[in-house]
């Protein structure tokens, strides 16, 4: 009970609208709201005591977060006027946020040793500890965040019934998301110098005290589109279309990291006993460090690009409908998003690739791409930029055949053929060293447009069909019993399948000598071009209404199953198809390439009531 840290999470939400009618077809919504998220994990009992990891076997005490929790409180006031004339119902508005976001978020303040296994845990030998310190002073340091940002959005919008049975949607909408500034003037970050290119300019930067943290544009204009055609005007046949630009906001974690993490306030010092010049550093347990260890240090910084914009992505689409008979309609359409200035992260401390010769088993040579053993500036680590020169593209084409539900019958069926393509983009890669984030970036850091290929999103083909169907077989029947018992059955059905994504080959090791084992690929291979199993799965239900009664009381019991036929569905497959000797230069065939490692769930069956009065 001494290492318990129960969590607190508190939520308020206040909101006040108010609506003016100024006469027939005008009005106005003024809406202002205000919303407080608390939550502060509780604080360790025994400070003095470090946590404790052992290999093997449960460990003791948990040090995360603190000192730790997040204090976020946003305002909203938003504004809306509406004007319905003849044909035309014209909408102006506008939104301004505030927010305020004040973090503590501390990884090892207390120490963290970590032990082999639990006889050197009893010998106090630990083969690693971890500490976040202030390196200009030695002291234990948190990461303290008071991030401040406004944004804000004007639009117009009108939608004019042309005619009885065409209708156009027109509209135009500003977005401004500013930058994050710090209300104690904290924020630090990479301070670009002068120069013709990234390298130039990295050589005469520097990390400093910013006002905030890049430049906002203020010229967001999004041109929005839409139609709709009632073919003959009999609501038998509509063609639907539209597009439309929209702006994003970038992800908080991002910049919030390149904020906090920059190497100037906190550095995380972790001694390794297997590295013979930090063995005789690490404290006998339970010890801590007084100061820093005397260290060569290159940290990893975070950098913002200094051309960084907000995300973009252009929307279109494009549907025909029609009705077959009474209960039947038929949707054929097509769906595309192009995205622009899409973020994301990458190493820009390296030098170009140079070719290096290694050989197969078999004796046969071939060349590898590796990053020399030194980075252009030695006194950090990796520089992670954070730019907005990602791309994506998303085309779809769909068809849908829907039975309403009528003589207790309904159905739904859809098949999507679809093309993802990107260049890696993602919002979330802040973590060097962790295997999840690593995966996120480009194979190439320097040139990362060249890992342009289907994206990790790419489901070529997707089917989903759905059945309901009530089975009430007491119609006309007047004996209760049998009454009770045919009555108020249904049974309903889920049938998903889709191909497989598609994956990347990759290495045993970090073979181009980045630093970056997660996203490295074996030769022979780019990106994304093996195709994973696909997926097939039925859930079926049975369901009974017992009437309490009368009509609008009754007790529902279901009888539930998830992948009903018990079908093997693949999770994860061998991506390594070679392993490779640094020492020998050698690449060895891996047996089971392709083999699967791994499966969702088999069959699961459940039983659930419901009441309903």
């Amino acid at each position: 009970p001494y290492f318990a840290r129960p969590q607190d999470d508190t939520s308020h939400f206040g909101n006040v609208n108010h609506t003016h009618i100024f006469g027939p077809g005008s009005l106005n919504e003024l809406r202002v709201g205000v919303m407080r998220l608390h939550g502060q994990p509780a604080s360790p009992q025994l400070q003095d005591v470090p946590q404790i990891n052992i290999t093997g076997a449960a460990g003791f005490q948990s040090v995360s977060n603190f000192p730790g929790g997040w204090f976020q409180t946003s305002y909203n006031l938003k504004n809306t006027y509406t004007r319905i004339q003849g044909a035309h119902s014209l909408r102006i508005g506008g939104e301004l946020r505030r927010m305020h976001n004040n973090l503590r978020n501390t990884a090892a303040y207390i120490p963290v040793y970590t032990f082999a296994n639990l006889l050197d845990f009893v010998d106090d030998e630990p083969i690693q500890m971890t500490r976040n310190v202030d390196p200009r002073t030695g002291n234990p340091a948190a990461t303290d965040n008071a991030i401040r940002v406004w944004e804000g959005g004007l639009f117009v919008q009108d939608d004019w019934k042309v005619r009885r049975n065409l209708t156009f949607n027109l509209g135009m909408r500003w977005e401004y998301y500013g930058p994050i500034t710090d209300a104690n003037n904290r924020l630090r970050s990479f301070i670009w110098g002068s120069g013709s290119n990234y390298a130039e300019r990295l050589s005469t930067g520097k990390v400093d005290v910013v006002p905030q943290m890049w430049s906002a544009p203020k010229g967001n204009f999004g041109p929005r589109f839409g139609f709709a055609w009632d073919k003959g005007g009999k609501g038998t046949t509509v063609v639907r279309g539209g597009y439309g630009m929209y702006y994003g906001r970038t992800a908080s974690i991002l910049i919030g990291t390149a904020h906090s993490q920059n190497g100037i306030q906190v550095q995380t010092y972790t001694l390794n006993r297997a590295n013979p010049a930090q063995a005789n550093l690490i404290p006998t347990y339970p010890n801590a460090l007084s100061a820093p260890p005397a260290l060569a240090r290159t940290p990893d910084i975070y950098a913002v690009a200094p051309n960084y914009v907000q995300p973009l992505t252009h929307q279109m689409s494009l549907n025909y409908e029609f009705q077959l008979g009474r209960d039947y309609a038929f949707t054929i359409g097509y769906l595309g998003t192009r995205g622009v200035h899409l973020s994301r992260t990458r190493d820009i401390n390296h030098f170009p690739y140079v070719p290096v010769t290694a050989r197969f088993v078999d004796g046969s040579n071939i060349t590898v791409l590796q990053r020399p053993s030194t980075r252009p500036y030695r006194n950090f680590g990796r520089i992670s930029l954070f730019d907005s020169g990602g791309d994506s593209i998303y085309h779809g084409g769909f068809i849908q055949v829907q039975k309403r539900f009528a003589k207790a019958f309904q159905f739904q069926a859809s098949y999507t053929l679809s093309k993802v393509i990107d260049t890696l983009p993602d919002q979330t890669s802040v973590v060097p060293g962790n295997a999840g984030d690593d995966a996120k970036v480009a194979f190439d850091t320097l040139q990362p447009n060249a890992d342009r290929a289907v994206g990790d999103t790419h489901i070529p083909h997707r089917f989903v069909g759905s059945v309901v169907w009530d089975v009430d077989y007491a119609k006309g029947v007047r004996n209760p019993v049998a009454k009770a018992v045919l009555r108020g059955w249904q049974l309903s059905g889920i049938l998903s399948a889709q191909s497989g994504r598609w994956l990347t080959a990759r290495s045993n090791v970090d073979l181009n000598n980045d630093g970056n084992r997660g996203s490295d690929r074996s030769p022979f291979f780019g990106r994304n071009t093996i195709e994973a199993p696909g997926f097939a799965s039925l859930d079926l239900r049975v369901s009974k209404d017992i009437f309490l009664g009368n009509e609008r009381v009754k007790l529902r019991l279901m009888g539930e199953t998830f992948n009903s036929l018990n079908k093997v569905n693949y999770s994860a497959i061998q991506q390594t198809p070679y392993n490779y000797n640094a020492g020998t230069r050698e690449f060895t065939r891996v047996a089971n390439f392709l083999a699967p490692t791994n499966t969702f769930d088999p069959r699961i069956m459940q039983i659930a009531a419901r009441f309903t009065f």
